[in-house]
């Protein structure tokens, strides 16, 4: 994808900015910003192909430029080009795909992306909040690749900046709220001290907060249709100053037979649940694939001081593992008795609360 979008940029600088002698993201007033629009919108108008190219090769251009902040640098005219020309939704299903990938861009481009996708919340882009979620799934409790958190900071105080925005799609203010008080959780953890700077993390621990709090205000009615899934995400958070009544109406609904699987597969990494998926899936060779998924996961949990030590969030993210995957069985009708074995060795209470989250129906997930 990268590469694809580097070629219709490069192919747009032959044809447009180097003509025009144009240093994209420079804040030199007098470049002709106005000319290379017109032409851009040119180069659109031969047909949707090439309308899709131009969309494609400015997407990379936001990622790849450090743009100037002020109105010379000629930013907002071509996100509004770009906002005018993108019927297809080149540009959200670009930033999506590497928000899917964003452990492996290098994190310049990270925070551009996270920049970016504020700026389009802002002028309301339309299904942005695709991109918003894609990056919430990413970055969830357990991660430790390199700079994950800073992106996560980067990430939360856009999704604060923007809780009247979130809060006009149902999904968007529910997955969220979902996404934040989980990260509640984590971020109270005695371990995650440990991790990185206290002020830090009690910075976080009041952006998450308030962000629960704002989103909840905005649409309690719509985030409680997860149903029981919002009682599982507040488990931990009953003594959170804003968060009362949320889970006093969440804690209601706690025995509700349905657990919503989008609900908690938005508490994995998008690739993440589909190879526990694929492990529910197939039997065969179970103990392999359950170390392999497990070493790509949860690696700490697995491996303990070995490995590092635990990571920020490493259990809670455990939590949601097995309770995704308890529902998942149970919605396909493939009962795992070894495999949840496993899953209840490695457990620590965080975890095995899941077990009795997933028990809280006659039948299925007891050992």
């Amino acid at each position: 994808l990268e590469e694809a979008a580097s070629m219709h940029f490069h192919a747009l600088q032959e044809e447009v900015f180097g003509r025009l002698h144009i240093d994209l993201g420079s804040a030199d007033p007098s470049l002709p910003h106005g000319m290379a629009i017109s032409h851009l919108h040119w180069l659109a108008a031969a047909g949707s192909e090439r309308q899709k190219s131009v969309c494609l090769g400015m997407t990379f251009a936001l990622l790849s430029i450090d743009w100037d902040d002020s109105v010379a640098s000629g930013y907002w005219d071509y996100m509004v080009l770009l906002r005018t020309l993108d019927v297809d939704e080149i540009v959200v299903r670009t930033l999506a795909a590497l928000a899917r990938r964003c452990e492996s861009l290098n994190m310049s481009c990270r925070g551009r992306l996270v920049a970016t996708l504020g700026d389009m919340a802002e002028g309301r882009w339309p299904n942005a909040e695709v991109v918003f979620l894609s990056l919430q799934r990413e970055v969830h409790p357990g991660v430790s690749w390199p700079g994950f958190l800073g992106t996560l900071s980067s990430l939360m105080h856009c999704a604060l900046k923007c809780t009247s925005w979130l809060a006009v799609d149902d999904k968007a203010v529910r997955l969220s709220f979902l996404w934040a008080v989980r990260w509640i959780r984590a971020l109270h953890d005695p371990a995650a001290g440990e991790q990185t700077e206290v002020g830090k993390i009690e910075e976080m621990q009041r952006i998450a907060l308030d962000l629960a709090v704002a989103l909840w205000r905005h649409s309690p009615n719509q985030i409680l249709k997860a149903g029981p899934a919002v009682a599982w995400a507040l488990i931990h958070c009953r003594n959170h100053v804003g968060l009362e009544d949320a889970c006093q109406q969440a804690f209601r609904l706690a025995l509700s037979p349905e657990l919503a699987q989008d609900c908690l597969d938005h508490l994995l990494a998008s690739e993440e649940q589909e190879h526990l998926a694929f492990l529910l899936a197939v039997e065969r060779h179970e103990e392999r694939y359950f170390e392999w998924f497990m070493t790509r996961y949860l690696k700490t949990i697995m491996f303990g001081n070995a490995a590092g030590g635990t990571t920020l969030g490493s259990g809670t993210h455990l939590a949601d593992v097995t309770l995704c995957a308890l529902t998942a069985a149970e919605s396909a009708g493939c009962p795992r008795p070894r495999l949840w074995s496993r899953l209840w060795n490695l457990a620590g209470w965080e975890s095995r609360l899941a077990f009795l989250f997933a028990a809280r129906k006659d039948g299925y997930g007891r050992l």
